[in-house]
């Protein structure tokens, strides 16, 4: 692994060089490397383990598991950052090259001949695995160098692969996801087909309403999950694309909010907030004000709660709301109080967030974003859909806020009962983020 490192960043030198860089002899060497490269990728090679032969140099380098995998995301990062220079140099090489990779996965192969019988493990699962990273550097160079003239020839090929991919199907909740991620990579080559956005909607939802016997199942969660957030991804990016289709996802959500059991709130929050990015491209405060008005209505009796005002009267009513001064007990409800009260501060968030007035002043002055109070002279005023609902809840918000502060007082601390006295320490997370210490996590 250390010595991969290395060589990762010796080929970065070089192809950042630009005598070396186009050079033939070097550009001869380049599906070599990403042979090589890509294996690098795999996961394997863990000290604990002896599924390939790097296992064996592992035990060397390194002294747990831990370190190794710090090391391995840090290598991947390294391989991937190649990827996307080699991308911008030669893009139908590495395009090619990942169009093999993945059709042998779909085909339900691994990389063994592909790879030239490679040392690390080559299990579906694990090529599935990556190819992830790999697909999204390639990608996403070409989507953001839309002026690669290579681009448009690509596009056959890449709207024939990510067909296939939307019709591939697995009982692996994890090759699921990473399905979902090589869609995401590919998305972009829907803007030569779009049509094809009605079968990705359908493959995003179908997993929304997956049923399990344990929907609380942590891999079924982040599946989940991950289909909101592509939503959210594509809204960002993509808006004129989608925006046709605001009316059909928005019926599917609807569908969707009323159903406890297959949707939690994170992902209502995040399927209503993949709406409120599309819905700043009607370009129309009218319109817009009427959707928010739609998308409020499921967090206004929450604000308007009185178990909820009650709650945040006070700290040590708060602290009680919460139940921090009782003990942690399995025994204990379930707070649907408090998670309703985490879905509304989410909501206003999200509001808060990605509702906003066209940044053309031509365009918000046809779409009535002007207010009627504003002096042209002394300079215009922009009105911002989500204003009046937000305005509307903001000393809430501000009570919370100091709320939330107050309870890091050593006095109030005392009243925590002993379960909850860390629960305001500091995360590994928060703490490596304050000092600037991350790992390379891919």
């Amino acid at each position: 692994m250390v010595l991969s490192q290395t060589a990762q960043t010796i080929w970065s030198n070089i192809f950042r060089s630009p005598q070396l860089s186009s050079h033939e002899l070097i550009h001869g060497l380049i599906p070599t490397l990403l042979r090589y490269d890509v294996e690098k990728l795999i996961r394997c090679g863990y000290p604990s383990k002896d599924d390939c032969l790097s296992c064996k140099y592992s035990i060397l380098e390194f002294d747990s598991d831990d370190e190794f995998e710090v090391a391995f995301y840090k290598c991947r990062a390294d391989v991937a950052e190649n990827v996307r220079v080699i991308t911008k140099m030669l893009p139908k090489v590495t395009f090619s090259f990942g169009d093999a990779l993945l059709q042998a996965v779909l085909n339900g192969e691994g990389w063994q001949k592909i790879l030239d019988n490679p040392i690390a493990k080559t299990d579906l699962e694990e090529c599935w695995e990556a190819i992830v990273p790999y697909m999204d550097a390639v990608c996403g160079t070409l989507t953001k160098n839309t002026e690669i003239p290579e681009i448009k020839e690509l596009a056959s090929d890449a709207l024939r692969l990510l067909n296939g991919v939307i019709d591939s199907t697995s009982d692996d909740l994890e090759v699921q996801s990473n399905i979902l991620s090589c869609i995401s990579s590919l998305f972009y080559f829907v803007t030569f087909q779009p049509e094809l956005k009605v079968k990705i909607y359908e493959k995003i939802f179908s997993h929304l309403s997956y049923v399990t016997d344990n929907t609380k199942n942590k891999e079924v969660m982040n599946l989940k999950r991950h289909s909101t957030s592509l939503l959210i991804k594509f809204s960002l990016n993509y808006p004129d694309l989608l925006l046709p289709d605001f009316d059909h996802l928005c019926d599917k959500i609807q569908a969707l909010i009323p159903l406890s059991d297959l949707v939690t709130r994170f992902e209502k929050c995040a399927l209503l907030e993949a709406l409120m990015i599309l819905s700043n491209s009607f370009c129309n405060f009218e319109r817009q004000s009427n959707f928010l008005k739609a998308a409020w209505s499921f967090v206004d009796p929450i604000w308007a709660n009185p178990v909820i005002i009650q709650g945040m009267q006070s700290t040590e009513n708060f602290m009680s709301f919460l139940g921090l001064n009782k003990p942690f007990g399995s025994e204990n409800p379930i707070n649907q109080d408090a998670a309703d009260l985490m879905f509304a501060s989410n909501i206003t968030r999200a509001c808060i967030k990605r509702c906003i007035y066209p940044s053309d002043p031509e365009i918000a002055k046809k779409g009535d974003f002007i207010h009627p109070l504003s002096d042209l002279e002394e300079g215009v005023i922009y009105r911002n859909p989500a204003a009046e609902y937000v305005t509307g809840v903001i000393h809430e918000i501000v009570q919370i806020i100091k709320i939330l502060n107050e309870l890091y007082d050593p006095e109030v601390k005392q009243n925590f009962h002993l379960d909850y006295s860390k629960i305001l320490d500091l995360t590994e997370v928060d703490k490596n983020s304050a000092l600037g210490t991350f790992n390379f996590f891919w």
